[in-house]
């Protein structure tokens, strides 16, 4: 167990130290309609990493209560739809790729600290953070076509994160306190390089 754990950390921090160095991926202002709006969280590794370590904070824990398994992921998902639609209707500050980044670098300081962090204190930001990276979206697509199918792609491609997070969280419980430090460490990493690379 402790060989496949090691090897499920190390695959993971690899593949965010190579994602990251290439930064977050360009989007075609004009891709409408429902693939493009799935494409669109998998493509950028900011949006693709913070995703996936919310998953894993939902799902790492054995503590927490089946219910909130339940809640938290459409809470989220919920949060998410709101900033799509902000996102799509203002004008969005300027600096919102470097908040983004630091989503990244936050989240990965939640993980390390889930066990200390009050779980209500730990839902408010991490909804915050989903309601930023729908903004970010949003603010993506203003004034595009089509703008159900762009949301319910995005909305399909957030969902799948989170399940592929939640379920890499239930995979590695068993591997000590350590697999947590490690991933958090590496998120934490990337979102530094993220946030260096969006100044």
């Amino acid at each position: 167990m402790k060989r496949i754990c090691v090897r499920i950390a190390l695959a993971a921090l690899s593949l965010t130290a190579a994602q990251t160095a290439s930064a977050h991926a360009g989007h075609q202002a004009g891709d409408t309609g429902l693939l493009a709006g799935l494409l669109h969280p998998l493509t950028g590794i900011d949006h693709l990493l913070a995703l996936l370590a919310i998953g894993l904070w939902i799902g790492l824990p054995a503590r927490r209560l089946p219910h909130e398994r339940t809640w938290m992921p459409l809470l989220l998902l919920s949060a998410f739809a709101l900033g799509i639609a902000w996102g799509w209707s203002a004008t969005m500050p300027s600096r919102l790729e470097a908040a983004v980044a630091f989503s990244v670098l936050a989240v990965g300081l939640l993980l390390a600290a889930s066990q200390r962090l009050h779980r209500g204190l730990s839902a408010a930001l991490l909804c915050a953070f989903a309601l930023l990276h729908g903004s970010a979206h949003g603010s993506d697509w203003h004034g595009a076509g089509q703008p159900f199918a762009l949301a319910g792609g995005a909305l399909a491609a957030t969902a799948l994160l989170l399940a592929a997070g939640i379920g890499l969280g239930h995979a590695l419980r068993d591997c000590g306190a350590w697999v947590r430090r490690a991933t958090a460490a590496g998120l934490a990493a990337a979102g530094l390089l993220l946030m260096a690379g969006a100044a």
